[in-house]
């Protein structure tokens, strides 16, 4: 089972990274240059996020705010973000945590709109229909609280935290555009698919600039096979010396089993099924623990990756890849061993004594 899993998460490591890197931002492609928007939209990548993060001043307040739960000052800081035709992960995860008013949809790029987390809502005091002024360094704009969302400024499915106000798209040509540029953060699945990423933006004129973190993610996948492979190796071994062990303490009987007119087949047959029983034990004596131990390797991969939470979960067919595994390699341990058998069989000496 520990192989099973092993080989489980190293199957799946590029899509598990995928994710991480969605979920994070990490191992992410930068992209920087005018008219991003359309661009992207016409393109296959999905967008993580837009980086323009701004004060929470904008609003007219202070931005730090006093929790009472934890007695420190919190800064408060908010996102413009664009919803692309193919997503945006962040605001996906906001739309997901709504608790009243609508979610951010593609008509909202075009207007001028803001969406409070509950905190904010209740610090500045405004409510879902109210207008609030986003103050600008050249003028004032108003705009409509769509919607407000949890309490904990968390995502409900990751523990990436939110922006404390997302703003429209329609914002950015008073904030955010520093010589007509803007920051979008693609995920890239794989180093191949970051260069063909980084290949096709920079040949449309677009500054691209890959992630660093995206070769420790490449070490951990490799790290993962190196543990499959080894592991696999181990387990052979290991079934191998038993059978082996297990072979040479009943040589006698096995041969007295040849006298009484087993053929060799048979006694091979014999001793496969025996230790297939003792391996089928020792299999459903492991399987309660094996969650424990992928608990384990989960909370290991994790504090690897950061605050991302990295879950092990074996798909419904692997105890019977498992078993059928583990009889795969029994059976070829008992072919091997059952030569050193054949070597000593008394059966064949006598007869080859009675032919002299």
């Amino acid at each position: 089972m520990c192989f099973i899993g092993i080989f489980d998460i190293a199957s799946g490591i590029d899509s598990r990274l995928y994710d991480f890197s969605v979920k994070t931002g990490v191992a992410t492609v930068s992209v920087m240059g005018n008219d991003l928007f359309d661009f992207i939209d016409e393109s296959d990548y999905e967008a993580y996020r837009v980086n323009c993060y701004v004060d929470y001043s904008v609003l007219g307040v202070d931005s730090y705010y006093f929790d009472n739960n934890s007695g420190n000052n919190t800064y408060l800081y908010g996102s413009a973000q664009y919803l692309f035709k193919s997503g945006n992960y962040e605001l996906s995860r906001m739309n997901e945590n709504i608790i009243t008013g609508d979610k951010y949809e593609l008509s909202d790029n075009n207007s001028y709109c803001i969406w409070l987390s509950e905190l904010s809502s209740e610090y500045i005091g405004a409510k879902c229909g109210d207008t609030v002024s986003i103050c600008t360094e050249d003028t004032t704009i108003e705009a409509v609280v769509k919607g407000i969302y949890g309490t904990n400024n968390k995502s409900s499915d990751t523990d990436i935290k939110l922006s404390d106000f997302y703003l429209s798209a329609a914002f950015f040509p008073y904030f955010f555009v520093i010589d007509n540029q803007l920051e979008i953060i693609i995920p890239s699945l794989n180093l191949r698919s970051q260069n063909e990423m980084t290949e096709y933006f920079f040949n449309n004129g677009y500054q691209v600039i890959p992630s660093d973190s995206f070769s420790s993610l490449l070490t951990i996948k490799l790290a993962i096979y190196l543990i499959c492979m080894f592991s696999g190796i181990i387990v052979f071994s290991l079934m191998l010396s038993m059978t082996k062990l297990y072979c040479n303490r009943r040589k006698s009987f096995y041969s007295i089993s040849r006298l009484l007119g087993l053929s060799k087949k048979q006694v091979t047959f014999n001793i496969f099924v025996y230790l297939q029983i003792l391996y089928s034990i020792s299999f459903i004596i492991a399987l309660p623990f094996t969650p424990l131990l992928f608990d384990r390797v989960a909370e290991l991969i994790t504090k690897l990756l950061g605050d991302y939470s990295f879950t092990i979960k074996l798909a419904d067919y692997s105890n019977i890849i498992a078993y059928l595994l583990f009889t795969i390699i029994n059976s070829l341990a008992v072919i091997i061993n059952s030569k050193a058998i054949r070597k000593d069989d008394i059966a064949d000496n006598i007869k080859m004594g009675a032919e002299g």
